[in-house]
């Protein structure tokens, strides 16, 4: 049975939360959605400087506006409806929507684990796959064999002892976004937080 978009979805919700400001940035955002999306998507066609009318569009948008945004930009054109494990999806697609990279985070999991260890894989596969940020056939496919507890993985216990799986490699990603951005270090604790959830 395939991963459904429901469970997914309420469990990202409850982490990205109602209306708000970025007081850093000036950014609004309502239910996890951004102006800056909403623009990008063409949904909203303001540029340039925030309209008091964008953010009046932003605060009135419904919890079901943002599960129909979700749906089509996070769930279906990544393809994470073709994962059979709730769990992994409901991971790969909080991280998509919070990184862009949900999926990325799967496929690199799938290529680090030791295809020769019964206790990572319920059945035997080799395959390395292509890091495109689909789920495919091969992706999927791959993703079945994997014992879904060792493709979540956990995040590094010290410097010594890195991260593994999903996990280890979103944790990477996001220590990276601190040293590439250090304004964004007060946000590296709630990121590891939603991320061990």
């Amino acid at each position: 049975m395939k991963a459904q978009f429901d469970p997914a979805v309420t469990l990202t919700l409850e982490h990205e939360g109602g209306f708000g400001r970025n007081p850093k940035t000036g950014e609004v955002v309502n239910h996890g959605i951004t102006l800056k999306l909403l623009r990008q998507l063409g949904i909203l066609k303001s540029t340039g400087p925030t309209l008091q009318s964008d953010v009046e569009f932003v605060q009135n948008l419904t919890v079901e506006d943002a599960k129909d945004i979700y749906y089509s930009e996070f769930w279906l054109k990544p393809n994470i409806g073709e994962l059979e494990s709730q769990d992994v999806a409901n991971k790969v697609f909080d991280l998509q929507v919070n990184t862009d990279h949900g999926v990325i985070f799967l496929q690199e999991a799938i290529n680090q684990i030791d295809l020769s260890n019964p206790d990572y894989f319920q059945r035997f596969i080799k395959v390395a796959l292509t890091v495109d940020g689909i789920v495919g056939p091969v992706t999927a496919a791959a993703a079945v064999c994997c014992v879904p507890v060792t493709l979540l993985g956990h995040r590094a216990v010290s410097d010594i002892e890195p991260g593994t799986g999903i996990r280890g490699f979103a944790e990477k990603y996001y220590r990276q976004v601190v040293i590439d951005n250090p304004e964004d270090a007060d946000q590296l604790q709630g990121w590891l937080n939603r991320l061990d959830s």
